[in-house]
């Protein structure tokens, strides 16, 4: 009669050779802390990932010219030069402003 092993008698034979019946990695269960390092693996991930996107989003969202200096609001001179070569005023319109503009700095 030939000898056949159930599943439940080979762990048990392995079991008492000393071979464990699970997976062969970590031997079945967590370490001391490697679920700490896997938390914190984690954290540094998501942490880095959140940071390249602020950074990415300020840097092309933030007002600088090339220089890395900020940018100097324009002056009202710069802003009515700017409405009268779009036209949006005319000339006498221009100078009259500029003539009030000139008088208010002094």
């Amino acid at each position: 009669m030939p000898c056949t092993v159930t599943p439940r008698a080979s762990r048990l034979v392995l079991r008492m050779r000393g071979v464990s019946t699970s997976m062969m990695w970590s031997d079945g269960g967590w370490g001391s802390g490697d679920w700490l390092a896997m938390v914190l693996t984690m954290l540094v991930l998501w942490g880095g990932a959140v940071a390249v996107i602020v950074w990415a989003v300020r840097a092309w969202t933030n007002p600088r010219s090339r220089d890395g200096e900020p940018k100097q609001p324009d002056s009202p001179d710069d802003i009515l030069a700017r409405r009268f070569a779009l036209g949006d005023i005319d000339d006498a319109e221009f100078r009259d402003r500029l003539e009030q503009l000139r008088k208010a700095r002094t």
